[in-house]
């Protein structure tokens, strides 16, 4: 973050403002809510401001609202033209993830954000992790630490502040911490080799922030007397203050996640939770809504000793700091460089021809000899019809154009209408299109529910050719290893994606 020359006499002066406050506008600048929770009426100078879709009117709003000026927060995970961070841990490029994170800090910088909420340094140890999935590097430490360093140091490099997430390490198994605390049970040796690898190399890299999840970690912590239940990171002093900041030495910005999740909010008074994730070590509470009540349940965990008026203080300063390494507190900032669309454009592409890829071909069928006049089957399996709409209308116009033949789509036709309609084998090829993606609280990724029956039947096994793309999820050739003999996997979806997995089929790389 050399874009800027941080004053230390500025940073003097907006520490002399926050000490002057009373609590509870103390306790705005440790809060960061969503921009669609907060009413125009209310009070908006926040620490930050997490923003889904950015208007220049609601940036401009809160802007003007901040004495000290805030964070504008957002989830760029990856960016636009780019794989998912399981891709571009596929194509295993860093310097590729670096440019990605340049270019996700310069553009999104023109619009206002100085801070966002990744990158994942969780693993994809379990693939029906409902968390996790195509958002972490992949499935190893060594496959996670080369990408998610080099993106938050794009990011970083760039102006950006990052965040590694979701600490001790999410992906180990298939509880959603949106609905319940997920405990992690492994020892401490398996620990440090996995998620104390990933965490340490962010730290080592000088994240700004770490984003604790709603997850225990059994050997690290101790059950909580009054359920039996492994505390989540979110509210254990162990974990933050004893593991995070003194074993580890991480000295930045602690920010919780979405404080209403089931995880957290489910554990304990969620009141109480916001003082306990501050008593514990964290500094700034994610989409904790600001509204009267909250400043009166706040004064009872002052009043019953749940929080000292003193952490509030602590917790805020942390805060200035961050905002003091970004340059928002000295009194000319540098301009926003531009981001040159042909280098961000040629990125992209190379790291998505580096993650589509043919992952099973038992029968060795691609690439396949385009003829005209063929007849192809489009095929549509998967829990999210709606969300696939568009992306599956232009891969069957593809289909169309590259094959010179004639193609039929069907979506979720069921295992009967499949084997009666490929038994008399009218089509020449199958391209089953697969799409599930995370949904948060939706608790699994796998395909479930009464799609899954569409694996009926055994008409993938009638003679007729069949390719199944992954778009996104990658992992359902290990839920049907046998029905599925040939297999291209995307890792996420982007504009290069298509004319990729075309390539692949038909062999025009």
């Amino acid at each position: 973050m050399n874009d800027f020359l941080p004053s230390d006499l500025q940073f003097q002066k907006a520490q002399q403002k926050l000490d002057g406050y009373d609590w509870r506008r103390v306790l705005r600048h440790v809060l960061c809510p969503a921009q669609v929770h907060v009413k125009e009426a209310e009070p908006t100078d926040f620490a930050g401001m997490f923003f889904h879709e950015a208007s220049p009117e609601d940036i401009a709003r809160y802007l003007g609202a901040c004495e000290i000026p805030g964070l504008l927060c957002g989830d760029f995970e990856s960016g636009s033209g780019f794989p998912s961070m399981f891709g571009c841990g596929v194509a295993g490029d860093a310097d590729l993830a670096y440019t990605m994170g340049k270019g996700v800090a310069l553009q999104k910088r023109k619009l206002g954000f100085n801070w966002t909420l990744a990158p994942v340094c969780d693993i994809t140890l379990d693939i029906d992790s409902p968390m996790v999935g195509l958002r972490a590097g992949g499935e190893t430490a060594e496959q996670v630490v080369p990408v998610t360093t080099a993106y938050l140091r794009g990011l970083q490099d760039h102006g950006m502040a990052a965040t590694a997430k979701h600490f001790p390490g999410d992906g180990f198994g298939s509880l959603d911490q949106h609905v319940t605390t997920p405990v992690n049970r492994m020892s401490e040796l398996e620990w440090r080799e996995t998620y104390g690898r990933t965490f340490g190399a962010a730290i080592a890299s000088g994240v700004a922030c770490v984003m604790p999840g709603h997850i225990g970690l059994a050997w690290a912590d101790v059950p909580d007397p009054r359920n039996g239940v492994h505390p989540p990171a979110t509210v254990s002093k162990r974990l933050l203050t004893g593991l995070l900041r003194e074993e580890m030495g991480f000295d930045g910005v602690i920010v919780s996640d979405a404080m209403g999740m089931g995880g957290v909010a489910g554990f304990m008074n969620p009141y109480d939770s916001y003082a306990a994730f501050l008593e514990a070590g964290g500094d700034i509470l994610l989409f904790a809504r600001y509204d009267a009540f909250l400043e009166k349940e706040i004064e009872r965990c002052l009043r019953e000793g749940r929080l000292k008026e003193e952490t509030l203080y602590v917790r805020a300063r942390n805060v200035l700091k961050l905002k003091q390494r970004l340059g928002l507190l000295a009194e000319k900032s540098v301009p926003v460089p531009e981001m040159m669309a042909e280098e961000w454009d040629a990125a992209g592409l190379a790291t998505t021809a580096k993650a589509v890829r043919v992952v099973r071909d038992l029968p060795k069928l691609l690439p396949m000899a385009p003829k005209a006049g063929m007849k192809i089957l489009h095929l549509y399996i998967g829990n999210h019809p709606d969300d696939a709409g568009k992306r599956l209308e232009a891969l069957t116009d593809l289909l169309t154009s590259e094959s010179g033949g004639e193609v039929t789509f069907w979506s979720d036709p069921g295992p009967e209408k499949l084997f009666f309609g490929l038994r008399e084998q009218p089509f020449d090829l199958v391209v089953a299109s697969l799409w599930n993606q995370p949904d948060y609280g939706a608790n699994v990724l796998r395909l479930h529910g009464p799609v899954a029956r569409n694996f009926m039947d055994g008409w993938m096994h009638l003679g007729t050719p069949v390719v199944f793309i992954q778009h996104g999820y990658p992992f359902h050739f290990r839920h049907y290893p046998a029905a599925m003999e040939t297999v291209i996997s995307t890792y996420g979806f982007n504009k290069h994606t298509l004319p990729e997995v075309i390539k692949r089929i038909f062999g025009r790389a």
